[in-house]
């Protein structure tokens, strides 16, 4: 019975359990982002430690597969070790080559051209949306420099709608004398996605600033550089919430932003 039903040849099958680290991985950035949604600790806050993450997590799965790859076929020439099999593959991806480990198998060169090929075809495009992701999460707390950019405007809102915010500057824009005009976005909270990938648009990405804070606080205006600013347009959040709600932080938010810049032009949408 145990022959019918388990074959002999099925006793030298090989079976690569070591890539269920990638549904492992997925799995575990997943639930890592389910409870950083639904829980108040924010293990992740920002797109540039997600991406952080994801890249770190892709890097230890690559390296984990490398290794137990080459281990397994060169079991069949030179019958390397799982150490010298993660020292291989690390002066590998790193480029630095001494030479001490080579593959003595055509399939073991094989997995390394394909490993190499993968390496320098992913990760650089990882690399560079990771240094873009950093740029952003710096700028979006620091200060607007008025002085090297010359005159700008200021965009307040709680919650940004990408329709509205795109017919504004479109509108804005439209006006010959406004091209040299920059326009500070101050956000509560970070923009979508959708508002993201518009900004990065180049006419946009040169004209337009992203700072997070509040209308309320001194120390954001002072960021913004309300008091230098030409005119600040406040959009009242009415939509989703409560209207009264929405009209009183309207009416605290143009107070606060009147009193820090009295010479600013205030113009709030209701």
């Amino acid at each position: 019975m145990s022959t019918v039903c388990y074959p002999p040849l099925l006793l030298h099958l090989f079976v690569p359990s070591f890539l269920l680290c990638w549904p492992a991985c997925r799995s575990l950035s997943s639930a890592l982002l389910q409870v950083n949604q639904r829980t108040v600790i924010n293990f992740i806050n920002s797109a540039f430690r997600l991406k952080a993450f994801k890249l770190v997590l892709f890097l230890a799965c690559f390296l984990f597969t490398s290794v137990c790859l080459i281990n397994h076929v060169e079991r069949i020439g030179m019958h390397i070790s799982f150490f010298d099999s993660l020292w291989f593959t690390i002066v590998t991806l790193t480029t630095v080559g001494y030479g001490d480990i080579v593959p003595g198998h055509w399939t073991g060169k094989l997995l390394v051209i394909i490993f190499i090929f993968v390496a320098f075809t992913y990760l650089p495009t990882q690399l560079e949306e990771l240094f873009e992701a950093f740029q952003m999460q710096r700028n979006l707390y620091n200060s607007f420099n008025s002085v090297k950019r010359g005159e700008h405007i200021i965009f307040c809102c709680t919650k940004i709608r990408p329709l509205v915010f795109r017919h504004f500057v479109t509108e804005f824009y439209a006006d010959p004398d406004h091209h040299n005009i920059r326009c500070v976005l101050l956000l509560e909270n970070r923009p979508e996605k959708i508002v993201s990938s518009f900004l990065k648009n180049p006419v946009w990405k040169r004209r337009v600033t992203v700072i997070i804070g509040s209308p309320l606080r001194v120390a954001d205006l002072s960021r913004a550089r309300a008091d230098t600013a030409i005119a600040c347009f406040l959009q009242s959040q009415r939509s989703g919430e409560d209207p009264d709600v929405a009209d009183r932080h309207a009416v605290m938010s143009a107070w606060s932003i009147k009193t820090h810049a009295p010479n600013c032009k205030l113009y709030v949408q209701v």
